[in-house]
């Protein structure tokens, strides 16, 4: 059942960089190890990597189909920024999704951060 509670355990257990990985055929990795708020999906090539707007799509469908409240929040070209929240609930988690992030493998990777705000 959608609430904020559970959107906190969704994102503790890194559904969010499962869904990335498994959309886009990336590899989940770890800016630190074991942290699940500031993550990256990595790509075999740049070309590979999502552009800003699927991005978009993937993460609101998802999210809205659980219904959670999705708001897209000005980004940048190559950074998708969004607040995902519950109808019911004042708090929210706030994501920041960079593409061609920088990283050991070229710019094919996109780095994914979160915080819950409440």
């Amino acid at each position: 059942m959608a609430s904020l509670k559970e959107l906190n355990r969704l994102f503790s257990i890194g559904e969010l960089g499962k869904l990335l990985a498994r959309e886009f055929g990336g590899t989940r990795g770890y800016v630190n190890q074991n942290e699940d708020s500031d993550f990256l999906v990595l790509f075999k090539s740049e070309s590979d990597t999502p552009e800003r707007d699927a991005i978009g799509t993937v993460v609101t469908k998802h999210y809205t189909g659980l219904g959670y409240v999705v708001r897209s929040t000005p980004g940048s070209e190559h950074c998708f920024e969004v607040d995902i929240s519950h109808k019911s609930s004042n708090g929210l988690i706030h994501v920041v999704i960079t593409t061609h992030y920088p990283h050991n493998n070229g710019h094919a990777s996109l780095r994914v951060t979160s915080e819950l705000q409440t």
